[in-house]
């Protein structure tokens, strides 16, 4: 007896392990070439553990298309199935067969046997008509081209109009070795020919070949809709379609190599190109820098030029040659302009011709070289005798004549002293401020949007239904702890499995127990209520409902935090400590007498004690811009011009809009001083001028920056209106913000460039004519030294004992006495 009981339950076994399968659906037959097909992978009671790779087959485009389960009880037996989908399409005629493979599953490793499918031609309309003739694409393309020729070419599709119902894809294509343009899109014509409606889809652009040869273009593949017939639903009827892939016709285009005996001027560019020359200036005094410009443009080869060929100079010229710019319009690979500048600094006077310059191009149409000439340019260089130096470090401005008042009119005389004690704050060094001005939309709006965007994300999220469901049964549990019995207990538990298929986000609407395997305790709940369900039970275990709720609270729902960044009143402490960053703090006035002194004695006419005690109020704070505005004013009542200038002219920097400042700068240029360089188009009597003044070159710097937060913040509510988190009436006031932004950033940016040289935190000032060193000492008398002219504006680079070296704005470098210079801004930038 306990033999036939084993041998019972062999067979049990056996039986059990063959009912693991998985098969090709179909298994095999026919399939239609470029038409997209379906073949269903199937796994009988078993899942893949793994992603089932399918191995490739030469001649077949295979590609997933989803996946679903299904049940089947035949006889009381449960079938289950999942079903894997994939889409086909042989690109060959010949027959194919899908090798047989292994697949990783829950109940173990299962093989998938082979399947074999003959591929012949595709027809459309039920197999009564040929594809070819129903739709069919080409390449339009010359027969001959030169190499780098830049030709049209061509895509077309027709098609059959009562046929094709759409375009499923766009064109599939590898132009290699070609240089492709970027495609268009695709546009429709419909033609009549034959007697027969077509519509031609059709995109056309351009390119070159870089090598010689016959080039076989690559087959282009582009998928469309074919109406086989139509289905009725009543009174509404909708077409069958089927999607077929079609090919484009074999295509050559037969490159020529360039003809021998190319000129050494030519640099490989093939095509139609013009060229200008310009030199500016055209007169120049040593040490002024002269800019050469040749700029090609035209249609050719574009990605293959590199430059144009070198020029030649006079050795009298010191040659800078900058990056070649070139630009394209928009998708346009072939039409270019490519522009190079040449800056020559003479060195010596004379008159110089520069040019003609020759380019050789290859003209495709002419089929010959074509050699580009532009005039030559005659250049006059004059000696710069009056400059510093000579023409050395410091040339490059000429002098001035001193501004006398108008005739008739008394002069000027200086005004009264002040008593601010602010001091300024020098320019932010460097390109930093120009990092922080990219950085900030970064800086505000990303953190913001990451923030909205994680609450959209939370408010809209697909898992919300999932979570909602688990709560949903976990009540259910305590429900049926009071009803247990049928028939009361049966729609509890309806719910109760249909909130757990939706808090497990499983894809059947009843996918049975073999899809809980991951969690046994609630599958085990769920066999006891079908059992319960459908009758082999009357009643649910006692414990049912603890165990059931025990299971779901092991399912951790997905969550999401707030962030207390998200929060507006997180915002403020960073508003005010960056609003602290910028203003001033150090009131001079409260520490220190000096400034009172200094008015008392002048007020007295005691300019010499005046001019002590703002000389110590400067010591202690370089910067103080009232304090520079007072020693000028002492000065010019000494007759000290030079020296008086030179602290008008950082006054009127440092605090452009203080009262006095500009009266005393233009005051002191009209005695018979100096006028400093690159000051005259600050204090003109123009409105640009008049808006530069408005603030100092860290006053600028500061309203970019804030021009890019408000461009940051309107962007900030906009996306708040956007996403629903803020009142559509709000977009007006953000659009408004953000215009005001985007107009204000480039007015801060050119006023804060308009002042120079002096925007730099390390500008320091000549304030009387001195001579410059090639090394910092005056005791080697072979050494080159110049010299440098009064109101000469520089930058300090370094500090060795009591000498400065200092650097002008054509890169040319020496060492100044450090008594002799200025700083503008302190000269370290450390404010």
């Amino acid at each position: 007896m306990s033999l036939c009981r084993h041998l019972l339950l062999l067979l049990i076994l056996v039986a059990t392990l063959g009912a693991q399968s998985a098969r090709w659906e179909p298994s095999g037959g026919s399939l239609a070439l470029n038409r997209s097909s379906e073949l269903q992978l199937v796994f009988v009671d078993c899942d893949p553990q793994e992603e089932v790779k399918v191995p490739t087959v030469d001649g077949l485009v295979l590609s997933p298309a989803g996946q679903m389960s299904s049940t089947n009880i035949v006889n009381g037996r449960v079938t289950q199935s999942t079903i894997l989908g994939f889409n086909v399409r042989p690109t060959r005629e010949t027959t194919l067969t899908l090798p047989s493979f292994r697949v990783k599953t829950d109940k173990g490793a299962v093989t998938v046997p082979a399947a074999t499918f003959s591929v012949s031609q595709a027809a459309a309309a039920g197999g009564s008509i040929p594809l070819d003739s129903v739709a069919r694409s080409e390449f339009r393309v010359p027969v001959e081209v030169w190499r780098g020729e830049v030709f049209p070419i061509e895509y077309r599709l027709t098609a059959l109009r009562r046929y094709l119902h759409q375009a499923a894809s766009d064109l599939t294509w590898d132009p290699a070795p070609l240089v492709l343009e970027d495609w268009p899109q695709l546009s429709a014509e419909n033609v009549l020919s034959g007697g027969e409606k077509q519509i031609v889809l059709r995109k056309a652009s351009r390119a070159f070949a870089a090598t010689p040869g016959t080039v076989n273009l690559a087959p282009g593949t582009q998928l469309i809709n074919i109406v086989t017939g139509t289905s009725a639903f009543g009174f509404f009827t909708s077409p069958n379609l089927e999607q077929f892939a079609i090919t484009t016709a074999p295509a050559t285009v037969r490159v020529k190599p360039l003809p021998a005996g190319a000129p050494a001027t030519f640099t490989g560019a093939v095509g139609d190109f013009e060229l200008k020359s310009k030199v500016v200036p055209e007169r120049a005094q040593v040490g002024e820098p002269v800019t050469w410009t040749l700029t090609a443009s035209g249609t050719g080869n574009w990605p293959e030029i590199t430059g144009l060929p070198s020029r030649e100079v006079s050795t009298q010229f010191r040659a800078v040659q900058t990056q070649p710019k070139k630009n394209s319009g928009q998708g346009k690979l072939f039409d270019a302009t490519l522009e190079e500048d040449v800056v020559l600094v003479p060195t010596a006077p004379g008159t110089y011709t520069f040019g003609p310059f020759e380019w050789t191009v290859f003209d495709p149409k002419a089929g010959e070289y074509r050699t580009i000439r532009t005039p030559a340019h005659t250049v006059t260089i004059v000696s710069a005798t009056a400059q510093p130096g000579g023409g050395g470090p410091g040339a490059g401005q000429a002098p001035r004549a001193s501004a006398s008042a108008p005739p008739g009119l008394p002069a000027p005389v200086p005004g009264g002293a002040l008593e601010a004690a602010v001091p300024a704050r020098a320019p932010f060094a460097g390109r930093s401020w120009l990092l922080a001005l990219g950085a900030l939309p970064f800086v505000l709006v990303l953190p913001a949007w990451a923030l909205l965007a994680t609450a959209r994300a939370r408010r809209l999220d697909p898992r919300r239904p999932a979570r909602a469901a688990r709560l949903r049964a976990l009540e259910l549990c305590s429900s049926l702890s009071e009803q247990r019995a049928a028939p009361a207990a049966l729609p509890l538990l309806a719910d109760w499995q249909a909130a757990v298929i939706q808090a497990l986000e499983l894809p059947s609407a009843y996918p049975g127990a073999a899809a809980l395997e991951a969690h046994p305790e609630l599958r085990k709940c769920w066999l006891e209520a079908e059992a319960c369900r459908f009758g082999r039970a009357a009643s649910l275990p006692a414990d049912w409902p603890e165990r059931a709720r025990a299971a779901l609270e092991k399912l951790p729902p997905a969550a999401f935090a707030w962030s207390a960044l998200a929060k507006p009143r997180s915002w403020w402490p960073a508003a005010l400590l960056a609003l602290a960053a910028v203003l001033p703090t150090t009131d001079l006035w409260a520490e220190d007498n000096h400034l009172a002194k200094g008015l008392a004695a002048y007020d007295r006419g005691d300019f010499v004690a005046a001019e002590a005690a703002w000389r110590t109020a400067l010591e202690r704070e370089p910067l103080l811009s009232s304090a520079h505005l007072n020693l000028s004013l002492a000065l010019s009542q000494q007759a000290q011009w030079q020296e008086a200038t030179a602290h008008a002219t950082l006054a009127f920097l440092q605090a452009p809009d203080q009262p006095g400042t500009l009266r005393q700068l233009r005051y002191c240029l009209s005695q018979p001083a100096f006028t400093p360089q690159e000051v005259e188009p600050l204090i003109a009597d123009t409105a640009t001028a008049g808006l530069v003044r408005t603030f100092t070159p860290r006053g600028w710097q500061l309203a970019g920056l804030a021009a890019a937060a408000a461009v940051s913040v309107g962007i900030i509510l906009l996306l708040l209106v956007r996403l629903g988190f803020a009142p559509k009436w709000m977009r007006i006031a953000a659009g408004s913000l953000a215009l005001a932004g985007l107009l204000g950033l480039p007015i801060a940016l050119y006023s804060w460039a308009h002042y120079g040289t002096y925007r730099d935190p390390r500008a320091v000032l000549v304030w009387r004519e001195t001579s410059l060193f090639s090394v910092p000492t005056d005791a080697d008398a072979e050494q080159r030294k110049a010299s440098l002219e009064a109101g000469t504006v520089a930058t300090a680079q370094r500090s060795f004992l009591s000498w400065t070296e200092i650097r002008f704005r054509n890169g040319d470098t020496g060492w100044v006495q450090t008594s002799e210079v200025l700083p503008v801004w302190r000269g370290d930038g450390s404010r």
